[in-house]
Formats: structure tokens, C-alpha cells, sequence
């Protein structure tokens, strides 16, 4: 399904695209300046789930993530139309075929990679609710996908009895699309950090949801601890690089 909807659902948009005369720093620098935008930057922390965040190990302000995206974002990118919303709920499976549904966040001109990192981050944030295993467990059990060499190429294999196996399968799908959609190395993982934490911040507050398992809460404080992590492994892998 993940690979129909890319090569078929939305493979006009991906053929269509063409080079862009601005950066990707600038593209969402210039998205946050409108506020109107899944491409814009979210103001602040909600003050009610940072104190989760920090306790999950995050340690740096929305500034310092800014930051370090526009150090790693300096290249030009491919620019076409986006989905802007494509999330698990938006994309419907019919056998093998991805249908996608409510396309009223569609934007023109925008660095195609972000559809990809917007349906991988949206993934983690819905698809580890209530799963059974501590927040740190199973921050563990991916954290090698995270990493500035797992971008560069297939992905981490993970054994099928794992309680993430399905995630691992779903991002290596994901991520086989996206490596065509950048024009420099590491575009779509600075992008896919940006959607984790603009995701991360959603300003609508779950506390009172209850169930077994992770909560929405806690997912998405833990998408924070991603999203920080890979701008950390980037700066790190691009150090000294032009």
C-alpha cells in the first residue's frame, strides 16, 4: 500500500517536481513567517507536556532545534505539490492500492519530501498509542532508525517478534520513496525531524484520555525525544560539510 500510493496515488506530483530557487531553511522559514502552514515552525512547548518531554530525555528549546534544522537544511530541494496532511487516517488501503482523502491542506511549490516524513512521523504518533511497553522501552527498541547512517540506506532489520516490527517494515517502505525525492543527502530526515516535532507540540492537550498503554500524551512527547535526536545525529554527520 505504502509503495503503491507514492509510485501510482501521487506519482504525478513526485514526476512534476522540479529543482527550487530557495533552500529548504528558507522554505520553512518563510512558511513560519505566515503561520498558516504544516510547513511553519509551532510557537512553544505546550507547558503541560514538556515536563514529560524533559523526563524522556530532550533537552533543548524550540530555538536550539530551529537552529540546528536551517544548519543541516543549506541545499536546494525538490518542489511541487504536497499533501500537507498525510497522516495513517487520511490514507485508506483498498487491497494494495494508498486512496487519499481530505486534501484541504494541499500547498503548491513545497519540498515534496514532506509528505513522506509526514506519514512516517504520523505513524509513530497514532500507532504506539496504548502500546503495553514503557515510553524509554520503546524509544530503545527504534532508536538505530534515528541514527544519520540508517538514512543513508535500506534500513535497521528488526526480528518479527518484536512489538515494533511493524513500524520497522512501514519506515523502510516509507523511506525507500522518500531517498527519491531529495536533492542532498539527509533532506528528508531533517524534514522528518521537523514533522516529529511540530507533532510534538500540538497544541491540543489529551491528559484526559484514558486506556492501557502509552497515551496520545506521552507519544507525543516521545516524538519530541525523536525529532531532537535526529537534528543531533545531522549536525553531527554534517559537521565541517559545506
Amino acid at each position: 500500500v505504502i509503495a503503491n500510493l507514492f509510485n501510482y496515488t501521487l506519482r504525478s506530483w513526485r514526476v512534476t517536481a522540479k529543482p527550487s530557487e530557495n533552500t529548504l531553511a528558507d522554505a520553512f522559514e518563510q512558511k513560519s513567517k505566515q503561520g498558516l502552514s504544516e510547513l511553519s515552525w509551532r510557537d512553544e512547548i505546550p507547558k503541560w507536556r514538556e515536563s514529560e518531554i524533559r523526563k524522556l530525555g530532550a533537552k533543548k528549546t524550540l530555538a536550539e532545534l530551529k537552529s540546528l534544522f536551517v544548519q543541516v537544511t543549506q541545499d536546494k530541494f525538490l518542489a511541487g505539490a504536497v499533501h500537507g496532511d498525510l497522516h495513517a487516517t487520511n490514507v485508506l488501503a483498498r487491497l494494495a492500492d494508498g486512496i487519499v482523502i481530505d486534501f484541504e491542506k494541499v500547498e503548491m511549490g513545497m519540498p515534496i519530501v514532506f509528505d513522506p516524513a509526514s506519514l512516517e512521523s504520523g505513524l509513530f504518533i497514532d500507532g504506539f498509542i496504548g502500546d503495553p511497553r514503557p515510553a524509554d522501552a520503546v524509544l530503545s527498541s527504534i532508536a538505530d532508525m534515528y541514527s544519520a547512517e540508517c538514512f543513508a540506506k535500506d534500513g535497521e532489520p528488526c526480528h518479527p517478534g518484536d512489538r515494533s516490527a511493524w513500524y520497522f517494515d512501514c519506515v523502510r517502505q516509507i523511506r525507500l520513496q522518500a531517498r527519491q525525492m531529495e536533492l542532498a543527502s539527509y533532506q528528508y530526515a531533517a524534514v522528518l525531524a521537523f514533522c516529529f516535532i511540530r507533532k510534538a507540540c500540538n497544541t491540543r492537550d489529551f491528559s484526559n484520555e484514558k486506556g492501557e498503554g502509552l497515551s496520545r500524551e506521552t507519544v507525543r512527547a516521545m516524538g519530541f525525544v525523536i525529532g531532537e535526536r535526529i537534528l543531533e545525529a545531522l549536525a553531527s554527520a554534517t559537521k565541517g560539510k559545506k
